[in-house]
């Protein structure tokens, strides 16, 4: 759909009400499609937005059409982060639990997640920060840095008003590159970071997997994939490879929208050497990143725009070798390319991969040490808290 600069200015910005709520829910299960409020529901999104509309120290505006008030786009957030979690758990937690129960049904490890949702007041009393923007989206026929400009003109403007920090953080330098061109803000690049103290590689012999998958015929090499199972992840490329190394085990633990659908694609292929598992306690992260020769991350081409596998640091904290098929001219890409961290092939090119995989089986784990050291140097929890606390320092001159 094509978006004339005439229509573009027959869109105006105001602020959100009560009766914006499902227009509001709409665009944000359009925009963020694969996130865990997404899963939550439509339920617990409609909650959420209730809240911040009635919230005081909330910032809520949206982007209408000036001719039917037709919402296309959306700017929500908060003053005093710590005393919104705060308040909203207190006056409504019964709801946003109640709200919850259906993804809960459909997926009951996130349970851990969910709880640690409802702590997040903690690490907002921790960051102190002056103020939070949450989401902003627009629809996709009607993106444009024209009104997502508005919309953070119009949230900048409002904590300005309250003295708020002006300053955008966001993990990536590819978000950077996305949210630039709609913003005047200040944007620093500040990567998650990798929890280095419960990361690190776990021998065979002390590797709790090998007691689990007990069908899994260890005298084969393991390719292995853990995440979610979504639509920014391209499995139809690792199925038709499949057949191809016959003489490995293709492991894949995880999640998600898609499972369902490349589960049926194996069966119907009829590939005797996939194996699905669904996710191990968090606690076993370490052993999860050790036990296979060889890790996969099979993105789909331009999900690099929208998402960010911050699961990389995790797996090369363990030494594991990786085979990434990602947008070759990302920063991501670069950077492992640069640093010699990873294997890189095209997304969704079934010649690349194969060949690539080849490589790096052969390969093994001779890089292991050097990834180590990069994770530890770089993506370190200490290291990154600092740049937070600079970032919190310039934004309180």
């Amino acid at each position: 759909m094509s978006i004339t600069t005439n229509e573009m200015n027959s869109f105006g910005i105001r602020a959100m009400d009560k009766n914006d709520i499902d227009q509001v829910v709409r665009i944000h299960l359009e925009s963020f499609e694969g996130f865990f409020l997404t899963f939550l529901g439509s339920s617990f999104l409609s909650t959420l937005y209730s809240f911040l509309v009635a919230e005081e120290q909330s910032i809520s505006f949206v982007a209408c059409s000036t001719q039917d008030d037709r919402i296309v786009g959306f700017v929500v957030g908060t003053l005093e982060p710590s005393s919104f979690y705060r308040r909203a758990i207190r006056s409504r937690v019964l709801t946003f639990a109640l709200s919850a129960i259906p993804a809960l049904l459909k997926d009951p490890r996130i349970l851990g997640r969910l709880v640690r949702a409802f702590t997040k007041p903690k690490e907002m009393d921790a960051i102190q920060a002056d103020c939070e923007l949450m989401s902003i989206a627009v629809l996709p026929d009607y993106a444009s840095k024209v009104i997502g400009r508005k919309l953070e003109a119009a949230f900048t403007d409002e904590a300005r008003r309250h003295n708020a920090a002006d300053i955008v953080v966001t993990i990536c330098t590819d978000f950077y590159n996305k949210i630039n061109p709609m913003t005047y803000s200040d944007i620093k690049v500040i990567p998650n970071w990798v929890n280095i103290d419960k990361l690190s590689y776990v021998h065979k012999d002390k590797n709790r997997i090998y007691e689990i998958l007990k069908e899994i015929d260890w005298s084969k090499k393991s390719i292995v994939y853990s995440g979610n199972i979504g639509i920014n992840q391209d499995f139809d490329t690792v199925i038709s490879v499949a057949k191809e190394f016959a003489d490995c085990n293709f492991i894949i633990i995880g999640n998600g929208k898609k499972r369902p659908e490349v589960l049926r694609k194996v069966k119907a292929l009829g590939i005797s050497n996939f194996y699905f598992y669904d996710p191990f306690p968090k606690e076993w992260i370490s052993d999860v990143y050790s036990f296979g020769d060889l890790y996969l991350l099979p993105m789909r081409k331009n999900a690099m725009k929208a998402s960010f596998p911050s699961k990389t640091w995790s797996i090369l904290a363990c030494g594991s070798p990786l085979v990434a098929s990602v947008d070759l001219g990302s920063n991501f890409a670069k950077e492992l390319v640069q640093n010699d961290l990873a294997y890189i092939c095209e997304p969704q090119n079934r010649n690349d991969l194969s060949s690539t995989i080849c490589l790096a089986l052969h390969d093994g784990r001779t890089n292991g040490i050097k990834r180590i050291k990069y994770v530890r140097d770089n993506y370190s929890k200490e290291k990154l808290l600092q740049r937070y606390s600079d970032v919190f320092q310039l934004a309180s001159q």
